[in-house]
């Protein structure tokens, strides 16, 4: 049976498919935009997070 991880190793795009996956971001996106797209999706990711280690902190002691 496979791992999480090798489950999702299999989805992500490797060699060409990468390459066309990137033209297409930049096509709809903008050269300009896409940096600030990536730094709002790694403020969200941290923010939702730190809400998360809020939410539930004694779940880190138990371990």
């Amino acid at each position: 049976m496979l791992s999480v991880e090798s489950a999702v190793l299999l989805f992500i795009p490797v060699g060409p498919e990468a390459a066309i996956i990137l033209a297409i971001i930049v096509l709809l996106f903008g050269g300009k935009r896409i940096p600030k797209a990536a730094r709002a999706t790694g403020q969200s990711i941290a923010e939702f997070r730190r809400g998360r280690e809020e939410s539930h902190p004694e779940s880190d002691n138990q371990s």
